[in-house]
Formats: structure tokens, sequence, C-alpha cells
């Protein structure tokens, strides 16, 4: 039986299953780092290694800190932030229907007095987390450089970041929300603000 009795740095594998037989050991999450596996006594134990132990054996885990990362979707978005360079980003218009819209949306008019642009970024990777913040960049309007702008995104509620536009991209900091296997950004700013097709 496999408990998972110390949250997620370690999992006890207790008798009489340790011994002679295999087990399904779960990938373990932490936030900043890629998960390394599973070790004991400085042996690295998976789902295939076969336990040969009297007592129970108490495995820990091994991570690696995730150095600062940017990757872009190619057309003028990119998020940097602390996460494996294999993490994969996908971005796309927010669903004009749905409720995130809709207070994003009625936030930015009230605020601005503009209808808001609102892009939907999804990143995955081993050590994606809601905790860490990300750098958002995007092609923004060259007529806004040197400007600050407000940026709304939803994160149970919306909220409300000052961004500014650096020689053609619109940079600001939010965290998103967690989704499987990564987070999710919703974000909008007033119309015009960001270069069409570049999420």
């Amino acid at each position: 039986q496999v408990e998972r009795n110390f949250g997620i740095e370690q999992i006890h594998i207790s008798l009489p299953e340790a011994l002679d037989s295999a087990h399904v050991l779960p990938v373990s999450v932490k936030a900043g780092y890629t998960f390394k596996g599973w070790y004991y006594d400085g042996k690295e134990y998976t789902s295939q290694t076969v336990y040969k132990f009297n007592d129970g054996i108490t495995l820990k885990a091994k991570w690696a800190e995730n150095t600062s990362t940017t990757i872009d979707n190619g057309k003028g978005l990119s998020i940097t932030g602390k996460f494996p360079a294999e993490s994969s980003l996908s971005t796309g218009p927010l669903n004009v229907t749905g409720n995130t819209y809709k207070s994003i949306s009625k936030e930015c008019k009230k605020k601005t007095g503009f209808d808001p642009d609102c892009v939907l970024v999804t990143l995955k990777g081993d050590g994606v987390d809601n905790k860490l913040p990300l750098k958002v960049k995007i092609k923004a309007n060259s007529s806004y450089n040197g400007k600050e702008v407000q940026v709304f995104y939803y994160l149970n509620k919306v909220e409300t970041v000052k961004g500014k536009v650096i020689d053609g991209y619109l940079v600001f900091d939010a965290f998103g929300s967690n989704v499987g296997g990564g987070v999710q950004l919703s974000f909008g700013v007033e119309n015009g603000v960001m270069e069409k097709g570049s999420w």
C-alpha cells in the first residue's frame, strides 16, 4: 500500500506489500521545481523497482529547481517564469460568452471607459503553479510606447495590475489559476492596446 503520509515530499510503502513487489508511484508537483523521482539512500526507485526490505520504506522526492525561462507563442506573446523550457504554451481569445470575460469586460469599462481585448493563456509543465508570478510580454500598438496601461486579470475575482508598453510590447506580472498540470491566465486591456493577431 502506498501512503501519502508526508504530503508531496515523502511517501511510505509499508509491509507486506514492500517485500518482493512493485508499486505504482505518484508523480509529485512542487511550485517552481521539476520532479526527478523517488529516492532512498541515494538510489532512485521507480514503479518497476522490486522492494526487498524487511520493513516498510520511506521514499523521498528529489527536485531540480526551475530557472527563469521564457517561451513564446510565435505570434508576439511570451511568458517568463520559473518553469522548465519544455513547458507548453497555448494562447487565444477569451470566450466572449463566458463569465470570466464578462467580469473582466465590466471592470475594464468601469475603470477605463473602453471595451477590452481579452486573452486566455494556458501554460503546462512540471512545477508550473499558481503560486508563482508570470511575466507577460505581448505586442502592443506603438502609439502606447512609454505609457502605463491597466491590465485586468481573473483570479477568483478581477484583479488589476499596471503594465507598461516598452519598445512595442506591453509588459506586466500576474498570477494564473491552477488547471490540470499547469495554470491559465485570463486577462484583458482596453481595446487597441494589444496588436491583433499576437495571441
